[in-house]
């Protein structure tokens, strides 16, 4: 079976890019890029599969992932499959709406799938393809325990230069937020949330991290100071 692949990545993925690295890229709306896509792929494959980064940004995942006050929507995904017949899997990201099991598009039967963030789920799909359509599926979303699984000994190997840099800068906890906070700063609005501020401002050093806190100064009533340092492995430290 020949499948086709196309990957789109959407205008609020790009917002929070570094833009050095996106400054010779061109952004386009996501659905004539795919359209296009599938244009150029007709009568050579018989399955497409889209790989689709975008919607709102992520919330930082915890054990309450599922929390409908943290949680995203998937509007996104499931307006770009139904705008573009023929894509048989749009495989979601970007947003990490954790879809435990596969929405079905109303118009053009297309499957949307996302696992929630940063390696907590490992999305199983299993399709049943006739005559080039899909007829059946199964499909979930499967809780990864770190502790029960045996690390791949290439993918170690490969890791270790990184991990043994940043243990270097990040072995000493310089500061811990005595509440719980998300990135969708619903549950506690009031508090500047330091782990978008390492991201935001990752590789650009302490001049502008300075400038990130005194532009949430303006805008937070309580804020927090922190002592920060450069770090040669994310920009920032504390």
């Amino acid at each position: 079976m020949r499948i086709g692949v196309i990957g789109v990545i959407g205008l609020d993925a790009r917002s929070v890019a570094l833009p050095a690295g996106i400054a010779d890229l061109e952004f386009t709306d996501p659905v004539e890029a795919v359209a296009e896509g599938m244009k150029e792929l007709q009568g050579s494959v018989d399955l497409v599969v889209v790989l689709a980064h975008q919607g709102k940004t992520g919330p930082v995942q915890s054990d309450a992932e599922a929390r409908p006050e943290v949680q995203r929507d998937a509007d996104e995904d499931i307006r770009l499959a139904e705008a573009v017949p023929g894509i048989a899997v749009l495989i979601g990201g970007h947003a990490h709406r954790g879809i435990e099991t596969p929405i079905v598009t109303p118009t053009t039967g297309t499957l949307v799938v996302q696992t929630y963030g940063y390696g907590t789920r490992l999305g199983y799909l299993k399709l049943r393809v006739q005559d080039g359509r899909v007829v059946g599926h199964e499909g979930k979303l499967m809780p990864v325990w770190t502790d029960q699984l045996t690390p791949d000994p290439v993918v170690t190997a490969r890791l270790a230069p990184y991990g043994a840099e940043c243990s270097r800068t990040l072995k000493e906890t310089r500061y811990q937020e005595p509440i719980r906070s998300y990135r969708s700063g619903t549950d506690h609005p009031r508090y500047l949330s330091l782990p978008i501020l390492a991201g935001r401002f990752q590789g650009r050093g302490v001049p502008a991290l300075s400038k990130g806190l005194e532009t949430a100064r303006k805008h937070t009533p309580r804020w927090v100071v922190i002592r920060a340092k450069p770090s040669s492995c994310n920009g920032i430290s504390w």
